[in-house]
């Protein structure tokens, strides 16, 4: 078995699943950043307006979303087989592959053309 077939082994189209499950997962991530409390950090400052606040909550959403999952496998409340994972792994990079791609292109697109660029003669760009 050579290298290229091994690799390749793994690549799978998007199936209904795969999409469903980046979906599902995305949702659950903004929710739970949204509700999760976490102390609150100043970003960096900013040309016309002053730093914007961030919540440091990403590990204790990271660590819920884990736990969401096994509760709801099998094992407690019986949703779904635990190792959905594992059966449609090919199809979940793939999935979130193209996912990625696509919200970077959108948000490379949004911030080019549609948000506008506030800066007058004063702005000036210096190498610190």
């Amino acid at each position: 078995m050579d290298v290229l077939s091994v690799l390749l082994g793994g690549i799978r189209p998007p199936n209904a699943t795969s999409i469903s499950i980046i979906v599902i997962l995305n949702t659950v991530a903004i929710i739970l950043s949204l509700v999760v409390p976490g102390p609150l950090f100043k970003g960096a400052p900013l040309k016309n307006k002053p730093a914007i606040l961030y919540k440091m909550n990403g590990l204790a959403v990271n660590l819920l979303a884990i736990l969401l999952f096994i509760v709801g496998s099998n094992y407690v409340l019986g949703l779904y087989n635990i190792t959905i994972i594992y059966d449609n792994y090919g199809a979940l990079l793939t999935t979130s592959f193209i996912y990625a791609v696509l919200l970077n292109t959108f948000l490379y697109l949004r911030a080019t053309f549609f948000i506008p660029k506030v800066c007058s003669s004063f702005c000036t760009y210096t190498l610190d």
